[in-house]
């Protein structure tokens, strides 16, 4: 078996890593006292282009989905955020089962409706 990871799985892992310990560190202690969804930390994995890790590449993904071209590719970016900010984990986690629910309706707008529509929602809201 070969454990070696490809340059495209070495370069999300090295991207996610920087990004966590640059940016989603030092915001992680303020999100979990507030209870806070981590909204500048997804918008920094959508604009590092890894908001859509579990989608299929043809839907505009990176194919990291579990019956996908690339399983690995989803979970290297949530381990990486996991080791700075445990809420980021946790939000990217879940976006992955939303992978199956996508593959039977490959559009244009796809990616933006089940990655980045829900970052706006949230940051659209008023806060108490």
């Amino acid at each position: 078996m070969d454990f070696d990871c490809t340059p495209r799985q070495r370069e999300i892992y090295e991207t996610v890593g920087e990004l966590g310990r640059t940016r989603f560190a030092a915001r992680a202690a303020d999100y979990d006292a507030k209870a806070a969804t981590p909204l500048e930390n997804l918008k920094d994995l959508v604009a590092a282009g890894y908001g859509a890790a579990a989608l299929s590449e043809e839907i505009g993904g990176l194919g990291g989905g579990a019956l996908d071209k690339d399983p690995l590719v989803s979970l290297l970016v949530v381990e990486q955020t996991a080791r700075y900010c445990l809420s980021t984990a946790q939000c990217t986690s879940t976006t992955t089962p939303r992978t199956a629910s996508t593959r039977s309706a490959p559009t244009s707008t796809t990616t933006s409706t089940y990655c980045c529509s829900p970052i706006r929602r949230c940051s659209t809201r008023s806060r108490a």
